[in-house]
């Protein structure tokens, strides 16, 4: 089937499909603008039929970067466009995580493009690297971050922790410091106690 006849075939049954058309072997959306691509690679029917449920321009922009896996060589803008497609996916990835909600099905549709970067045949092509270059980064931020939370809970290591032996739970040496101190004080008044009651008798 070609990929005029399945376009054809989607829009019986998917409003967003019928903003798409093909001509010439290129892909034209018509939605808040024209916007046009040659269709060189992407055989329609192969992608799941998912991705024309979602904002008819997102759809587009998992078709585009699908095609520019293919190039040998990306322009500037192309090259910017991958990392802000890519930045987009991992920032509603990480807020599905987070928050459990209900973009599960367009962060699926997105991540598309995102996991056929890794695939053998594409890994070395520039919009592979600049997928892999972006999600490195993001890891890098998160661990990093993930590094300054830890540090911000650590105990002072200079100060040793001991075991309350009833409660077993750390306790800060400092306030054990405070504690012997209270029970030295203690000790003192108990024995000048001790020692005036016995002279005063």
């Amino acid at each position: 089937m070609s990929n005029e006849e399945y376009l054809k075939y989607l829009q019986n049954y998917n409003d967003n499909a019928k903003l798409f058309q093909i001509h010439t072997n290129s892909l034209i959306l018509n939605y808040n603008g024209t916007f046009k691509m040659p269709l060189t690679h992407t055989t329609l029917n192969e992608l799941n039929p998912n991705i024309f449920n979602l904002d008819p321009r997102e759809t587009f922009q998992i078709i585009y970067v699908l095609e520019l896996l293919y190039k040998e060589k990306l322009s500037e803008g192309e090259i910017n466009f991958v990392t802000n497609y890519t930045q987009k996916y991992l920032s509603l990835n990480d807020s599905v995580l987070e928050n459990d909600s209900n973009d599960k099905d367009r962060v699926w549709c997105l991540s598309i493009p995102i996991y056929k970067a890794y695939d053998p045949m594409f890994i070395e092509t520039p919009t592979a690297i600049t997928i892999n270059k972006v999600i490195n980064n993001h890891s890098e931020i998160i661990e990093s971050d993930k590094g300054m939370q830890k540090r911000l809970v650590l105990e002072n290591k200079n100060i040793p922790t001991i075991f309350d032996e009833e409660d077993n739970l750390p306790i800060n040496m400092e306030k054990a410091g405070f504690i012997s101190l209270l029970f030295i004080v203690g000790a003192v008044i108990a024995t000048v106690s001790y020692i005036t009651y016995y002279i005063i008798r």
